[in-house]
């Protein structure tokens, strides 16, 4: 119970604060949150198995005393491949909901794919970090999981806007951008001293947890632009 709540605690808080910061006049679509987070769940097994295959198959393992080993591996299994997983499971929840007539506003495209990410970031904790000491775990959740929930955002945002103007670019730009942005967190620790890298990822934290506490105070709770239906 106790490993649970030591991984766990910073996503309840990050969702708690979303929901009740935002939402005073109109009642959040918990019912779609709860699907976002389980295609949070699902996303990790997609994403665990290509980890699994670059660590075994091939050079690019993020453990790999090669520095470009390794950043290629962070590249690919962090970056491209876990963010790819989880956008994906999220458009294609978003598409399941057009279908059946579910209307969103942006906020709830924004938080449904930041609840995939913390989703994402808890079960990452509990199954791939639980065997870290306490104090880490309690570390990676004021850094590593708000950088998920920051990724999860981009990509919310991204997906608001395509559907919005009915391009597919925002959604290539915020996956783009989210890869770029969880490559170089990770990539740190590779080419820093471990102070500096810890450093440096603590400041990043903190801007995006700036940014994007900025961005969803100020994005309206109701207008007239922002409810998507097919």
């Amino acid at each position: 119970m106790i490993l649970i709540v030591v991984c766990s605690w910073a996503c309840v808080l990050i969702f708690a604060w979303m929901v009740e910061s935002k939402y005073h006049w109109t009642r959040p679509p918990y019912k779609h949150f709860a699907l976002f987070a389980a295609a949070g769940g699902i996303a990790t097994v997609p994403a665990l198995l290509t980890n699994l295959f670059l660590s075994r198959e091939t050079a690019f393992w993020v453990y790999s005393e090669d520095k470009l080993h390794s950043f290629m591996g962070f590249f690919l299994g962090a970056g491209v491949g876990e963010e790819f997983w989880k956008i994906s499971a999220g458009i294609c929840l978003v598409l399941y909901l057009l279908r059946k007539q579910q209307s969103l506003r942006r906020i709830d495209y924004v938080l449904g794919f930041v609840t995939i990410g913390l989703t994402f970031g808890m079960i990452e904790n509990l199954f791939s970090y639980s065997h870290l000491e306490t104090m880490i775990l309690v570390t990676r959740g004021l850094i590593s999981i708000p950088l998920h929930a920051a990724m999860g955002m981009i990509h919310g945002l991204a997906v608001a806007r395509s559907i919005e103007y009915g391009r597919v670019s925002p959604v290539f730009l915020g996956y783009s951008a989210a890869v770029v942005i969880h490559t170089l967190c990770d990539t740190w620790s590779i080419f820093l001293s471990p102070e500096l890298a810890r450093s440096a990822l603590a400041l990043t934290a903190m801007l995006f947890i700036g940014l994007g506490s900025s961005y969803w105070r100020r994005t309206p709770e109701v207008e007239d632009l922002d409810v998507y239906s097919v």
